[in-house]
């Protein structure tokens, strides 16, 4: 069944944003405007403290206020749904190209997976990801190399100046030619560049 988390919410542009977030972590959002509307299996809710919800039912309330932004709220709402608490082990996979494709994983869970044009946006995002999970006991972003290690070196150099400042990163070379695409089925949402990731990150986890 697909992850699945509940919105209650008045406001249709935090509505939107929301939407936007979860479908990068493929995720499915049930907007009501009361409880009692929602499926009896959607346990985690996201919403805001203006709306003053009462009889969740056992249910979960994920506050957008108690973060830094929408995105850093979903993304919990997704360790939830995974069951992960502390954290653990943070692996960031990265596969490089024309186009980047990007997993992001808690705990050995894929949260979300992007594709990225922009390498930019991508530096931007890693390290943001990064330091919400500062905690975590092992921090390790990994880069696809296939016969061109020199590539996958300058790339590595690129990333390396805009996470010195996140404390204990460690960033690795994986071979891309030892990962086997036929591990996992690829989902019709996902591109070639984040399913080659999820495959990196697959390589590193059984390591």
């Amino acid at each position: 069944m697909k992850r699945a988390v509940g919105l209650i919410t008045t406001d249709m542009k935090i509505a939107s944003m929301v939407r936007e977030v979860a479908s990068k972590m493929k995720l499915k959002v049930f907007h009501v405007l009361d409880v009692g509307e929602l499926p009896i299996h959607v346990n985690i809710l996201i919403s805001t403290r203006s709306e003053k919800i009462e009889n969740i039912e056992g249910r979960e309330i994920i506050y957008i206020d108690d973060y830094r932004d929408i995105e850093e709220a979903v993304e919990k709402a997704v360790e939830k749904l995974s069951g992960i608490g502390k954290y653990e082990r943070v692996i960031v996979a990265i596969d490089p190209g024309k186009t980047i494709g990007v997993a992001y994983t808690v705990n050995g869970v894929v949260i979300k997976t992007c594709r990225y044009g922009d390498l930019g946006k991508m530096v931007i995002d890693l390290k943001d990801f990064l330091e919400r999970h500062k905690d975590s006991y092992e921090k390790t972003v990994i880069i696809g190399s296939t016969s061109m290690i020199d590539e996958a070196l300058k790339f590595m150099e690129i990333i390396r100046e805009p996470l010195k400042d996140v404390v204990d990163v460690k960033i690795e070379i994986v071979d891309e030619a030892k990962t086997s695409r036929g591990l996992i089925s690829r989902e019709k949402e996902v591109s070639k560049d984040e399913y080659s990731a999820i495959l990196l990150f697959l390589r590193k986890k059984h390591l």
